[in-house]
């Protein structure tokens, strides 16, 4: 865990008022408070249920991952691969090119909308590609660039209960928001390091009206309304900032020696993240090889699996919740946990 180092705000000369005081004093305190949840988390080591890795169809580089109530469907390069909930295979959708259901690279991002089309990031051709429930192409949009509906690198894809689709792109460090045909509507987010910006965004989830995106490279979730408000920041490892905090820092002579109060406690690499049917925000660690788990705001748990997980990515729950799917890229392989057996580690007494 890196060390955490408090600011030198001797060296500065400023003046600040009570009220300003007193927020610094609550921001110090919540941080303090933080640490200590760090440790008072609990950590366990899980054994898969499950490992799906298909011989027939072997994958190559995966990463990202969705499920229906009676498929699971698993990016690869190339191609995106359907499941049966078992875990047998069934096919793969899309093959190498720039066509029309073809991918150059990586299908970096899958999800499905309420119309059971699928959608996927085609990365290195810059664009999102439609298909039907059977795999057949529908449509595609997007191009390169960086103007309103283009793409540079476009990561993680969702849909939300309207089916407006919304993609991050890590070169843009933003969130972009389609209508359900691919028509630009609005951006959330731009290129930064501040409390209400983005750096190499990834993958992202919509919960009770929130949408929740991992900032990869500032190491934290970012929550905005589906709108793009910015509501609070959540680093991952026990400090929570609100939109009314940051407002009511703007005037404080050392902005700049404050916002180091929020420099990350510990390493992380946030990538998957998803909501179980408790309220809990799951997400992937790949710095640390594990799984985390966010209740009101701080991380309750942390799981390892270290005989079979390598190098966690994408994340996704079974549609009745009941199992956890991890994309696996560094054994390529999905490996299955039974979320009744997190559960009882999580509030075993």
């Amino acid at each position: 865990m890196k060390v955490f180092k408090w600011p030198d705000i001797q060296r500065h000369h400023f003046s600040i008022n009570n009220a300003q005081s007193m927020l610094i004093l609550f921001a110090l305190s919540m941080l303090v408070s933080a640490c200590d949840n760090i440790d008072n988390s609990r950590s366990f080591e899980m054994k898969t249920a499950e490992i799906i890795s298909p011989p027939e169809a072997p994958f190559i580089n995966i990463d990202s991952l969705t499920t229906s109530k009676q498929h699971l469907y698993v990016s690869d390069i190339h191609h995106i691969k359907v499941f049966d909930l078992q875990g047998n295979y069934i096919k793969s959708i899309g093959e190498q090119g720039s066509d029309e259901g073809q991918f150059a690279g990586d299908v970096i991002g899958v999800t499905l909308n309420s119309r059971r089309e699928l959608l996927a990031v085609d990365m290195l051709n810059h664009r999102v590609q439609v298909f039907d429930n059977q795999g057949n192409f529908i449509r595609a949009f997007g191009n390169k660039g960086s103007g309103d509906g283009e793409f540079l690198q476009p990561q993680g894809i969702l849909t939300d209960q309207f089916d407006l689709i919304y993609i991050s792109d890590k070169a843009r460090s933003d969130i972009q928001v389609f209508s359900p045909e691919g028509e630009f509507l609005y951006r959330i987010g731009h290129k930064g390091k501040g409390l209400t910006e983005l750096s190499e965004p990834e993958s992202m989830a919509i919960h009770n009206e929130k949408l929740y995106v991992a900032d990869e490279d500032n190491h934290r979730i970012q929550v905005f309304t589906p709108r793009g408000v910015y509501l609070e920041s959540l680093p991952g490892f026990g400090v929570l900032v609100s939109a009314q905090m940051e407002s009511s820092m703007d005037d404080i002579p050392y902005q700049t020696e404050f916002d180091k109060l929020y420099e990350r406690t510990a390493e992380g690499d946030i990538e998957g993240i998803a909501f179980d049917n408790k309220d809990r925000l799951y997400f992937v660690d790949e710095d640390q090889n594990a799984i985390k788990i966010i209740e009101k705001g701080h991380v309750i748990a942390t799981i390892t699996s270290q005989a079979d997980m390598k190098s966690a990515d994408g994340i996704a729950f079974s549609s009745d919740f009941s199992q956890l799917y991890i994309a696996d890229q560094g054994s390529n392989r999905v490996l299955v946990f039974d979320v009744s057996k997190i559960n009882r580690h999580i509030e075993k007494d």
